[in-house]
């Protein structure tokens, strides 16, 4: 019996070596991996002024290994160059009327337009420097008024030991009737003020803790819609803007894609890839059009 023992044990010792020799015989040799980086495209994004002021800023998209390749935490003057393009020509054309942005940097460009309900608004972007173009439609949806919009102060205070911090926030509180049939609606508020050097910038990004709000109709419970919406960026003394925009469907699915993602227009330049609706023809980002019905607030 001990003699077959160990005929047993030697004979198992024996197979390893060839089940090490099998088993590294099925691993594969390693395999070079080339990763395409996807074409540069034009990235569009559009902001409306009251007035029937227009902004628009145009950028170049480009793959995340070439930012990785700059090797910053922040954008580099060279990258900021590639990316942000000054040197388009951006139209805006309708019905009876075209108008040809100015450029004011930082890939901005700025025009006006009699926005027109339900007239359709044609926007084309030609970049001189990659010669890349693109195009975008979009219809002016009628404005729907807000019916009253109020504040109040909101202090939160928050103990820390034997100390009390105080916060003090801002409400709004808005309401509106909305009209029969799907809507979409975009609500913003802002400080009215002098524009500094950031100003437009500024209005690109969503960081500024001045939230750009989407609500559906498809949500609302009553074609009243009543809310209270608070703010932490307001002071007593400032002058508050608030509007309230009819938008299309896909817009509003662009903004709450963005708002999902938390940061700017800009940063997301520098995130993993996110899917956003777009309207923009042989690029990427949405343009959009509207006509804002707005409400001036002085806090005290």
């Amino acid at each position: 019996m001990q003699t077959a023992r160990t005929f047993r044990s030697f004979f198992r010792l024996a197979l390893l070596p060839g089940i090490a020799l099998a088993l590294h015989a099925c691993i594969p040799d390693p395999v070079a991996i080339e990763i395409p980086q996807a074409e540069p495209k034009l990235v569009v994004a559009s902001q409306m002024l009251p007035g029937n002021f227009l902004l628009v800023n145009v950028s170049r998209s480009f793959g995340a290994l070439e930012y990785a390749q700059d090797q910053s935490d922040t954008l580099s003057d060279d990258l900021l160059e590639r990316i942000l393009a000054d040197s388009a020509r951006v139209v805006l054309s309708w019905p009876g009327g075209r108008d040809t942005l100015l450029g004011v940097g930082a890939g901005t460009y700025i025009g006006s337009a009699e926005l027109i309900p339900d007239e359709t608004y044609t926007l084309e972007v030609f970049d001189s420097l990659s010669g890349a173009s693109v195009s975008a439609i979009a219809s002016v949806l009628p404005p729907v008024a807000l019916d009253s919009v109020r504040w109040r102060y909101n202090i939160r205070e928050t103990a820390f030991g034997d100390t009390t911090f105080r916060d003090t926030l801002i409400d709004l509180i808005i309401e509106f009737t909305d009209p029969a049939g799907p809507h979409a609606y975009m609500l913003n508020a802002y400080r009215v003020r002098v524009p500094d050097s950031n100003a437009l910038t500024n209005l690109f990004n969503t960081g500024t803790g001045i939230p750009t709000i989407a609500l559906n109709d498809r949500l609302f419970t009553s074609p009243v819609y009543r809310d209270t919406i608070t703010y932490d960026a307001f002071r007593p003394g400032d002058t508050l803007a608030v509007a309230l925009s009819s938008i299309s469907q896909t817009y509003y699915d662009f903004l709450t894609a963005r708002q999902r993602s938390g940061t700017s227009i800009f940063a997301l330049l520098l995130r993993e890839p996110i899917s956003f609706p777009s309207n923009i023809q042989g690029g990427y980002g949405f343009f959009n059009l509207h006509l804002p019905s707005l409400r001036l607030l002085i806090t005290e």
